[in-house]
């Protein structure tokens, strides 16, 4: 049995981001990576290991995923259907 990765590429962030119930391509990765800097950080940590190569630490992949996850607590907006067809509530 081998010990899961700590140090991964683009695509092995992607996917483990992917399976861990955050959405993401490399791509999008790759997107938010490049609008690092002034603006702060909008993607994952990465340490950039050549020109257009980039690793990423799980735990690093970790913490920003939960930090982009949203808990909804209230409930769901139910309209009252006994408005309709007054100008209330669209059909």
């Amino acid at each position: 049995m081998t010990a899961p990765l700590t140090k991964m590429c683009r695509k092995e962030a992607a996917r483990y981001l992917t399976a861990l119930g955050y959405k993401i391509t490399p791509k999008t990765l790759a997107n938010l990576a490049a609008t690092n800097g002034n603006h702060g950080s909008y993607g994952p940590t990465f340490t950039r290991t050549g020109w257009r190569s980039v690793v990423y630490d799980r735990a690093d992949l970790d913490i920003w995923a939960k930090e982009r996850m949203v808990t909804i607590t209230a409930a769901p907006y139910v309209p009252n259907m006994s408005q309709r067809g007054r100008g209330r509530v669209p059909a």
